[in-house]
């Protein structure tokens, strides 16, 4: 069987190799794992795209630091990779080799550690596109691109990791099928003609873990409406809906007005609810405004999250006013509310079980609500809610802000949530540690 081969470019030349021996050396991008390929010589090429087209399965194309003023394209319905034999397409230094864009239309692609900018403007610009299957984008920075989306992303199977988007209009653009969005950075959104939100999601059993959305000023957003999630399927025609969206394990903090915002209804084009199935995790909202808003989306599950200073209505499951009134059903338990404006509520006819919230505030007294099983006026010990990335700023390490305390009242109080086959807390560690699940995003694990 003929050998794969190993692209070397740099912005003067493209050289194709055999390799004898591979050797990898380990980097990071922002906290995250990666690797890379020793250099080797070769013969030359002239362009990025050129040693594409030049690929087969199995190649490796190591990129030299510089400029390349390419926009990079997989087409569809070409063969450059399949499954044991991606093509990899690499910046040999992270971040050393800067292209406009990438458009993958193809299959068993990977993309990684690659500068992407570009000022090409309009509402569909975008750094990086994906619509194949199984590629990975890893370890990328996508930044200023002008009034668009640092990350398109469609297809199935496709893996986006350890990448961060900085001073675009939207972070991410996520439909498809069985797509994990993991361990991304996105900075400091920009307004530019549009609203400006983290993510925009459709599709179908996408995941969206471990990532870091933070740093967008107020006065950069002008008329913007910032969400950290948001979804719209309730314009017919559109081919927008959603079903078994998992977002877990996040943090969101600074400045922005709801971190979830839905709209969905009944009867959508061939399906019974445009908007059914969203699990809300483990995750970490800090500073903003509503937690959530939920029109007429069925089965919500919103448990062991930490909400911290958010200035808005809360949490809340309402009905679809604007189109059909379909109402929003589902649960919200285990839970940490601390110093927010609101709680959490259900208009008349929507359906929310709750259980096991812990609910404290410096400012004011919360009173029992009949039927509610909540922990009231008990403050939750954290290590320190002032500085949600702890003192060294850095998201998911072990000083943390939203971590408990060894004597905090949310040890132990959740409830089990049913159906979780493998339940695990922010930082992927085994619920329960003691004697029952801890409340909030964070289980605490003694020190033995």
């Amino acid at each position: 069987m003929e050998k794969p081969r190993l692209f070397f470019i740099d912005n003067l030349r493209i050289m194709l190799i055999t390799p004898v021996v591979t050797v990898l050396l380990p980097v990071t991008y922002g906290g995250f794992g990666s690797w890379y390929y020793k250099k080797r010589e070769g013969p030359t090429h002239h362009t990025i795209q050129k040693a594409i087209d030049a690929s087969k399965p199995g190649d490796v194309i190591l990129v030299k630091d510089g400029v390349y003023d390419e926009a990079v394209e997989f087409p569809k319905g070409r063969v450059f990779g399949r499954e044991g034999a991606r093509l990899i397409v690499r910046a040999e230094n992270p971040h050393g080799a800067r292209v406009r864009r990438f458009t993958v239309g193809a299959d068993w692609i990977t993309i990684e550690g690659f500068d992407v900018t570009n000022a090409m403007g309009g509402l569909r610009n975008y750094g990086i596109s994906v619509s194949g299957c199984r590629n990975e984008i890893l370890g990328n920075y996508i930044h200023e691109i002008e009034g668009g989306v640092g990350l398109y992303v469609a297809g199935e199977g496709n893996v986006v990791r350890g990448n961060r988007i900085y001073a675009c209009n939207k972070g991410g653009w996520i439909g498809g099928k069985d797509n994990i969005i993991e361990g991304n950075e996105i900075e400091r959104l920009i307004w530019k003609e549009q609203d400006a939100d983290y993510f925009r999601f459709v599709g179908e059993r996408n995941v969206f873990r471990g990532n870091l959305l933070h740093g967008t000023r107020q006065d950069e957003i002008a008329r913007s409406h910032v969400d950290g999630w948001q979804t719209f399927a309730v314009n017919r025609g559109t081919g927008e809906w959603f079903k078994d969206i998992v977002i877990e394990g996040n943090i969101l903090m600074d400045f922005f007005h709801q971190g979830l915002m839905m709209s969905g209804r009944a009867d959508w084009e061939g399906r019974t609810y445009s908007g059914d199935g969203l699990i809300l995790r483990n995750n970490v909202f800090a500073g903003g405004g509503h937690i959530m808003m939920a029109h007429g989306i069925r089965n919500v599950q919103a448990y062991n999250n930490t909400f911290i200073r958010m200035g808005g209505s809360g949490l809340l499951f309402r009905a679809e006013s604007r189109t059909d009134g379909t109402t929003t059903t589902g649960m919200v338990k285990n839970n940490i509310f601390l110093d927010c404006n609101g709680i959490y509520g259900a208009e008349k006819g929507c359906e929310m079980e709750s259980a096991a919230n812990l609910i404290f505030s410096r400012a004011k007294q919360y009173r029992p609500i009949e039927g509610r099983k909540d922990i009231l006026n008990q403050d939750p010990l954290l290590a320190d809610p002032d500085k949600i990335l702890g003192h060294d700023g850095r998201p998911f390490t072990a000083d943390d802000g939203y971590l408990l305390k060894p004597t905090s009242p949310a040890l132990d109080r959740g409830v089990v949530i049913e159906g979780y086959a493998a339940p695990g807390d922010i930082f992927g560690t085994s619920r329960p540690r003691g004697t029952g699940w801890d409340i909030g995003a964070h289980e605490f694990t003694p020190k033995r």
